[in-house]
């Protein structure tokens, strides 16, 4: 049980790190406040994975991050 709670986080980890390297790709550099505003968003995991899977374009994450 302990070890499938500890994968379950790995993975949210996982994710959320993955949403943060594109935020940092997509220009927006630790400390700004884009980058800022992305951590609060990417709390939750159902935005992380809308955010790897749907959105294609700087623009659209952007104003994702923005708007959520």
């Amino acid at each position: 049980m302990e070890s499938r709670a500890c994968k379950e986080e790995q993975e949210r980890a996982q994710g959320a790190k993955a949403c943060m390297q594109l935020v940092v790709t997509d220009g927006f550099l630790p400390g700004t406040p884009v980058w800022l505003r992305a951590m609060e968003v990417f709390r939750d995991p159902y935005y992380r994975q809308f955010y790897i899977e749907d959105l294609e374009t700087l623009e659209a994450r952007y104003h994702f991050i923005q708007h959520v």
